[in-house]
């Protein structure tokens, strides 16, 4: 307990006049005062030791959780900064644009501290690379597709048009969904066929054929084989599975593409072997509308297909037995840039069309698919490759009856 300066005055004025009037025992009231206000003091002093205490301890507890949050903080700007530095679109895992791969590495100064480095000219339009030296083992790749041929074996020629196919055909398709991919279990009905057919002739795989110096994969050091859903000699093989899995498939592909659709493409199981790379591509028309089933797999580790989605950036999706990727394989770049390690992996693939264009075109109209976009180079390269022959002959016709008609009319005349 504290008083004020004047208090205590008249508090010992009041004192002394009773102790003369032995109105009381002035050294005995004063005492026992005395030793109340020190207990007072003395509980007051622990008490503000004990919050002084407590806001010490609440003060580094504070501390230690901002501490704590700013570590936190900065731990996840570092994870979203790697998860960020890890999107990347084309020319980055393998060359798709341009004849070779970023060397724009992420680890040059101007990447690290571009405050104080200027981007040198030969990187400007380069994105960066985070997927370390991809170059050499792009170089290595094309150096194994020469090597099995005295002449080269024409590699290099199909190298350009794979690169100028995924150049100039993305650009000229119209797309039909808004990323172009999608994983989706497959269809139970669809998968039981498969798998029963994989398991009934998996041992019987032969191996599958490519065109001399193709590119596609690297089946000079990884050669793949076949089971094909089309043998008729092999068990529940034959025209009849190949159409039964289409016409199951389909209405999966239409509900997803919003379109009608007709088959045009099933090939597999095609199965690749440890080390395998498939090069990132896009399909040949009227390969449009597309599934991937993985039938089976033995891998010490995911094999994924990179896609590169509408958003032009690239995509690695896993997959699993039974899982069956949708996508627009006329105009989404799809590979498998890493070898593949483990065994097999066996997949079947599904190609469809927007119905009608191939019914027009056998019939003679002159009809641009509905997929290929006007104007672009896309149209006059599908239209050097696909003369409407029914629209030549049917000129020609009208013009041989013209020529008849002048014929006759003159020999009439004279």
């Amino acid at each position: 307990m504290h008083f004020s300066k004047s208090t205590d005055r008249f508090v010992i004025l009041l004192a002394l006049s009773l102790t003369q009037s032995n109105a009381i025992d002035f050294k005995k009231w004063f005492s026992k005062d005395t030793e109340v206000v020190d207990k007072l003091d003395a509980e007051v002093c622990d008490v503000k030791l004990q919050k002084s205490a407590l806001d010490d301890a609440a003060k580094g507890q504070i501390e230690k959780e901002k501490n704590e949050t700013s570590a936190n903080n900065e731990a996840f700007r570092s994870l979203q900064s790697l998860k960020d530095d890890k999107i990347y679109g084309v020319d980055v895992s393998f060359p798709m644009h341009h004849s070779s791969v970023s060397q724009n590495y992420a680890s040059l100064p101007h990447n690290t501290n571009p405050q104080d480095n200027l981007t040198p000219s030969m990187y400007s339009d380069t994105p960066v690379q985070h997927l370390g030296d991809r170059q050499s083992f792009y170089e290595e790749y094309m150096a194994g597709c020469r090597g099995q041929y005295e002449d080269g074996g024409g590699c290099d020629a199909n190298e350009r048009d794979r690169i100028a196919m995924c150049l100039s055909q993305p650009q000229s398709m119209q797309n039909y969904t808004a990323n172009g991919f999608k994983k989706i279990r497959t269809p139970d009905h669809i998968f039981q066929e498969l798998r029963s057919f994989w398991e009934n002739n998996n041992e019987t795989q032969s191996a599958e054929a490519w065109n001399r110096g193709n590119v596609y994969t690297n089946n000079w050091a990884a050669p793949t084989s076949m089971v094909s859903i089309e043998d008729k000699t092999l068990k529940g093989g034959g025209s009849g599975l190949k159409k039964k899995i289409w016409d199951l498939a389909q209405s999966t592909m239409e509900e997803w593409t919003g379109e009608s659709l007709t088959g045009t493409s099933l090939y597999g199981i095609r199965v690749y072997k440890e080390g395998a790379v498939l090069s990132p591509h896009v399909d040949r028309l009227p390969l449009v509308s597309s599934a991937i089933v993985n039938v089976a797999q033995d891998v010490d580790e995911d094999w994924p297909i990179e896609v590169i989605g509408h958003d032009g950036r690239a995509h690695n999706i896993t997959m699993k037995p039974g899982d069956m990727v949708l996508y627009e394989s006329h105009s989404v770049i799809h590979g498998r840039p890493y070898p593949l390690k483990g065994r097999f992996y066996a997949n079947v693939f599904i190609h469809f069309e927007p119905r009608g264009h191939t019914e027009r075109y056998e019939a003679g109209e002159d009809n641009l698919p509905s997929y290929i976009v006007k104007g672009t180079p896309g149209e006059a390269i599908w239209r050097r490759s696909n003369p409407v022959v029914g629209l030549v002959i049917k000129y020609l016709v009208y013009l041989m009856i013209g020529v008849t008609c002048c014929v006759w009319t003159l020999i009439l005349c004279f």
